[in-house]
Parts: structure tokens; sequence; C-alpha cells
């Protein structure tokens, strides 16, 4: 008689087919239990911004908008330097209390905020959008339970197997792949990953510059917001801020392998000389000597 009277091929086959049922299952679950509702408004700057660079260049918009209220100033080394005024935002704030802690180089200070709340709730908008993936590590969790279930009955079919001296190669190399499954997803976690529309947006934003809200829901790319967001730092539109910003920051993020120092052919305004009410030069610069 065969162990619970099928036969290892007949096994091998529904333990195939549950596996494939558990993984689309997983789906239903994460959805089921994180419900995603698509924002109504238009893609925000910072969210441009995310896409074009990830989380640096979300930090790069925030120190380009610093650098034009004057709350902070950059030396030709490229280090940032706090002038005492206050940011706006959250992550603005971020910023200036990592530069008042001797954190001046913009590498360090992308490093350090990556994570911060501001990045997080950008991350989660966009994967609600639907531009990119981005599963947390309960999420993924949930996501395997029902794969864990068909496991589970692999491993006790196993057992059994064993007990009775029946030949479980095929079933221990079903299982080696079952578990490997489940180990990548679980790695996964955390991960951003570009969906097909994501992608298809990124190569849109690419192709029309700072003309890109006039064809897409975007927030008008305008100022230095738009410019950074597009560009990197190396965008900022003060060619001596631009330049000690770039060679300083040679950070790589993105889909795409999108630079923070991106060439200037990222934004025309890049190549802009520094004027009487610009943030290089006298007495109220943003960047000194």
């Amino acid at each position: 008689m065969e162990p619970w009277e099928i036969s290892g091929p007949q096994f091998i086959g529904l333990y195939i087919g549950g596996v494939v049922v558990a993984f689309l299952l997983g789906f239903v679950l994460r959805k089921v239990m994180w419900p995603r509702e698509r924002p109504t408004g238009p893609v925000t700057v910072e969210e441009v911004a995310f896409m074009r660079g990830g989380p640096f260049r979300v930090v790069d918009v925030a120190i380009a908008q610093l650098l034009q209220t004057g709350a902070v100033r950059v030396d030709r080394s490229g280090t940032l330097h706090a002038t005492g005024i206050a940011g706006r935002t959250s992550l603005e704030q971020a910023i200036l209390q990592s530069l008042r802690r001797g954190r001046g180089n913009a590498r360090i200070v992308k490093l350090l905020l990556r994570r911060h709340p501001a990045i997080r709730a950008i991350r989660s908008s966009l994967a609600n959008r639907g531009l990119i993936q981005a599963n947390t590590f309960a999420q993924v969790s949930v996501m395997n339970l029902p794969i864990l279930v068909v496991f589970g009955i692999g491993i006790a079919r196993l057992v059994n197997g064993i007990r009775l001296s029946r030949p479980v190669d095929l079933l221990w190399a079903c299982l080696i792949v079952t578990f490997g499954l489940l180990l990548a997803r679980w790695f996964s976690a955390g991960k951003v990953k570009e969906t097909p529309a994501g992608a298809e947006f990124r190569r849109g934003l690419r192709s029309f510059a700072e003309n890109a809200h006039l064809r897409m829901p975007v927030a008008a790319l305008t100022g230095v917001a738009g410019i950074v967001a597009l560009g990197g730092l190396a965008a900022f539109p003060d060619a001596t801020i631009s330049v000690a910003l770039a060679s300083t920051d040679p950070m790589r993020w993105g889909f795409g392998g999108s630079s923070s120092s991106s060439s200037s052919s990222d934004s025309s305004s890049s190549s802009s000389s520094c004027s009487s009410g610009s943030s290089c030069g006298g007495g109220g610069s943003s960047c000194g000597g």
C-alpha cells in the first residue's frame, strides 16, 4: 500500500501544484491585509526624485531647497554648513541637525537619512501608485504562509517516506527548491523594485525633462527642486555649487543606474553662472571660499 494512499509521482504532482497555488494565494493575502489606496493627486517633485535616483535623490532635493533658502551654504571643497535658518520640512530639519553634528559631506548625509520617515512615506505612496514594489518583512512573511503550509506537508511526507524506506530523492529536490523560494522572498523584503508602469513613467521623465508635468500627472518640475529632482545636485543651477557638490558626491542609486552626480544633460540649467542674486559669491552667499 502506498503511504497516505498516494503514490510518489502523484504526490510530487500534487505538491508542485500546491506550491503554485500557494504562491498565488500569497499575493491575494497581501492585497487583503494591506490594501492599496491609489493617490488621486499628481506625482510630487519628491516622488519624481525617488523615481529618478531613489532615496539619495530625495535628499538631493531637500539639500537644494536648503541652499536656495539660505539655510545651508557649501564651500568650494563641497562641505555643507548650516547657517542657522530653520528647515521647512522634517527631512530638511534632519539634514540641518546632521550638519550641526559635523557631518557636512553630502554623501554622509544621504547615507544617514536614506531611511528617514519622510522618504519611507514617499516610497509607500509610489507603491500605492503602482510605480514600484516594496514589501516589508511582515508582508513577505504573510505572502509565504501558504507556501510554508505546503512545505510542511512535504516535510511530513519526506519523513514518512524515509521511515518506510521509500525513494525520496525527487521529493528532496522539490523541498530544496521550495525552501530556496521562501528564502529568496524573505531576502527581497524591503528592496525596491520598479514595476513596468514605473519604468515607463521614468522613461517619460527622461524624455520630457522639465516639460514632463505638461504631458504626465506630475507636479510642475520647475525651480531648483524640479531641476535637482531630474538631474541631481550636479544640475543645481549655479555652476560653482554644482561642481563643488558633484565632486564629493559620486553616489549612484536607482532602477536605471541614475546617478546623484548626473551629467548636466539632465538639465540645461546646470551650466548657468553665478549672478548677484544667486547662492554663490558675496556676503549672503551659499558658496563660500
